[in-house]
């Protein structure tokens, strides 16, 4: 499995953040229900953070924005999972422009 995942297209950009369990293919369904009129960008913060010590929820988050900003993500609905739930918010508290809806 990939440690981002884009689908669709569509003016509105879906993120979906999995926990620590599951990853990317966690959100395969949710994905493939939401990518026929929106773009969706799945992204598991732990395996972007994998040689790193630190996985807390302030240390994940800059990863996922950085992951965003590569992507020209400038707004979107955050959806995290589980572990991902934490990244997520830590994503809208220190890039509120980013995250349109949580």
């Amino acid at each position: 499995s990939s440690v981002v995942a884009v689908r669709g297209s569509g003016p509105t950009t879906f993120v979906l953040i999995s926990g620590m369990i599951g990853g990317v293919s966690g959100f395969r369904r949710l994905a493939s229900l939401l990518e026929s009129e929106n773009r969706v960008v799945t992204i598991d913060p732990y395996r972007l953070a994998a040689d790193s010590a630190d996985v807390t929820f302030a240390a994940l988050a800059p990863y996922v924005d950085t992951v965003l900003g590569e992507l020209g993500v400038d707004s979107a609905r955050v959806v995290g999972h589980a572990h991902g739930t934490g990244v997520a918010l830590r994503l809208a508290a220190n890039s509120p422009a980013r995250v349109s809806a949580l």
